[in-house]
């Protein structure tokens, strides 16, 4: 599959709807983990399985914070879902499978080490969206850097394609926020 850049992915209002998402979901207090060899709640060292009403995850090996499990509205679905379709990716549905990564001096200096994933079935394509940043940080895959604007997406197979951001020293200000949304063929939505 060649890789794809689309601009201007989703509507205003959607936008706005997703960065309220984000925003309720970082002030809820009983759905947070820390993530290093184990999972803790914030304020136990204790060992915690992670479940599916777990959202909030604090990756500090990767200095982000991850939103994961998050309900997206149909309509959101639909404007991605269209966007595909106009780029000949016909017969993609999406799994339920959200995750927000948000970067930030914060935890430390972020990073995004070389990999390919593997919590989905091979065929899988990530629509790698950027909602906010004030920062560019590029997304190479396979060797080859993109840097999106706000409201672009990057498709790609992040099951099969080895992808990573480059070293970048963050100041105390700057941040992205992006959120990786994930569809499958129909023959693999049950997979």
């Amino acid at each position: 599959m060649k890789n794809i850049v689309i601009n201007e992915l989703l509507t205003n209002d959607s936008v706005i709807l997703l960065k309220n998402i984000i925003d309720l979901e970082l002030n809820r207090k009983d759905i947070w983990v820390n993530y290093e060899t184990y999972y803790s709640t914030k304020n136990s060292k204790e060992f915690l399985q992670k479940n599916i009403d777990t959202v909030g995850v604090i990756k500090t090996d990767f200095a982000r914070t991850d939103l994961r499990n998050l309900e997206i509205p149909i309509e959101i679905i639909n404007e991605i879902s269209q966007k595909l379709i106009e780029n000949n990716l016909l017969n993609y549905s999406y799994i339920n499978n959200a995750t927000a990564m948000l970067y930030n001096k914060n935890l430390g200096n972020p990073k995004l080490t070389e990999h390919v994933d593997s919590t989905e079935h091979k065929n899988t394509i990530m629509v790698d969206y950027q909602l906010e940043s004030n920062t560019s940080w590029a997304l190479s895959v396979e060797g080859k850097d993109y840097t999106l604007l706000d409201n672009q997406a990057l498709i790609f197979c992040g099951n099969q394609q080895k992808h990573s951001r480059k070293f970048k020293k963050f100041n105390d200000n700057e941040f992205i926020t992006n959120i990786i949304f994930r569809f499958s063929p129909y023959e693999n939505t049950n997979l």
